[in-house]
C-alpha cells in the first residue's frame, strides 16, 4: 500500500480565532485533495 499524506495551513477561521462556529476545518473542493479522503457512505447521512 501507498502511503499518502495532505497539508492544509489553517486559517483563522479553522483555528476559532475568529470567533466563529465552524465545526472542523475547511477542505478544498480541489479534485486532487477530495480524491485522497474515503467517500462517504450517503445512505448513513
Amino acid at each position: 500500500m501507498i502511503e499518502r499524506s495532505i497539508a492544509k495551513a489553517l486559517s483563522a477561521n479553522d483555528t476559532g480565532d475568529t470567533g466563529g462556529h465552524q465545526a472542523g476545518i475547511l477542505v478544498p473542493k480541489e479534485e486532487g485533495i477530495l480524491a485522497f479522503f474515503p467517500e462517504l457512505d450517503r445512505s448513513l447521512y
